[in-house]
């Protein structure tokens, strides 16, 4: 995965700096993400059967007081590189696969040659339906 890690956003967050002024002489703003990084199986390898990367929960720490936040950091917005669909595998709790076709046309168009004709035969008959 060339050092790319995986993680499942948990939370934006904006922090404003009333301490430092920008050219405007605005408050000074951060944001980030809280971000629960995920864990490779199979050393990131793709699933063969369905072409999909599979990742799942760090183990959680059995220390009674930890100083961190365990397997969630903050990163800044710009460091996120792209979005991908987590989904459950059903196999077990904490375990996903990863789909990169986020895009529902793409997805489905991989899946079902014909899922694009077929949606533009549905939405012709129905602007028929509605012009009447």
């Amino acid at each position: 995965m060339e050092g790319k890690m995986v993680g499942q956003l948990q939370l934006i967050l904006t922090v404003v700096d009333s301490g430092r002024r920008d050219g405007s002489g605005n408050y000074v703003k951060y944001t980030g993400a809280l971000v629960e990084l995920l864990r490779f199986r199979n050393s990131g390898a793709v699933n063969h059967q369905h072409g999909m990367v599979e990742v799942e929960n760090w183990p959680s720490s059995d220390v009674r007081s930890p100083r961190g936040i365990g397997a969630r950091r903050i990163y800044q917005m710009s460091t996120i590189l792209r979005s991908a669909h987590l989904i459950p595998t059903g196999l077990q709790d904490g375990v996903y696969y990863i789909n990169n076709y986020i895009d529902w046309d793409t997805y489905n168009t991989i899946y079902d040659p014909y899922f694009l004709s077929q949606g533009k035969r549905a939405a012709r008959a129905y602007a028929k339906q509605v012009k009447r």
